[in-house]
C-alpha cells in the first residue's frame, strides 16, 4: 500500500450500507482536519483503507453485517481479511450500531448477537470499541437533508 509499513490496522464492523457510507465519511473528515491522507486501495476487492502521515500508515477496514444470519461471517471476516491478511499488525475494532431495543420489531439485531461477535474476535483484537448511536444513522441524516442532499450531489 506504499513505502511506509503499516503499524496498526483500524476496523471497522457496521450494522448496514449506511453505517458503512456514514463512518467512511466521518474518517475521511478526521483524517483532513488532521491534515491526514485517506485513500482507497484500489488492489483489493475488499473495502480497504490507508491513513498516512509523513512517517507512518494504518491500515483500515471495513465491513458491513447486513444481517444476524452474517454476524458470524463478520468474525470471519475480521480473522481473514484483516489479521490473516496483516499478521504484523495489531488491530483496533470499532462495533458500529444502533441502541436500538433489541427485542423491537425492526431491528435486525438480537440479544447476545454483538457480544458473541466481540467474543470470537477478541483474541486477535488488541482493543474493541463500541460505537453505539442512540439514533438510527438514517434518523440522523433526516436532521440534515440539506447536507445529505449536497454529499450526494443532488439539487434540494
Amino acid at each position: 500500500m506504499g513505502g511506509s509499513e503499516a503499524c496498526c490496522g483500524l476496523a471497522f464492523i457496521v450494522e448496514g450500507a449506511t453505517e458503512k457510507v456514514f463512518y467512511l465519511e466521518y474518517l475521511s473528515q478526521l483524517c483532513a482536519a488532521k491534515g491526514l491522507a485517506l485513500r482507497k486501495d484500489l488492489d483489493t476487492q475488499e473495502d480497504r483503507y490507508a491513513i498516512t502521515s509523513a512517517n507512518d500508515e494504518k491500515v483500515v477496514m471495513m465491513a458491513s453485517v447486513n444481517s444476524v444470519s452474517q454476524m458470524t461471517n463478520s468474525a470471519t471476516w475480521f480473522d481473514r481479511a484483516c489479521v490473516g491478511e496483516n499478521p504484523e499488525i495489531g488491530w483496533t475494532v470499532f462495533l458500529c450500531y444502533g441502541t436500538d431495543e433489541y427485542n423491537s420489531d425492526i431491528t435486525k439485531f438480537h440479544e447476545g448477537d454483538w457480544a458473541m461477535l466481540r467474543e470470537s474476535i477478541s483474541p486477535a483484537a488488541q482493543k474493541i470499541v463500541d460505537l453505539a448511536a442512540e439514533a438510527d444513522i438514517e434518523d440522523v441524516m433526516l436532521c440534515d437533508l440539506p447536507g445529505v442532499l449536497s454529499f450526494l450531489g443532488l439539487p434540494p
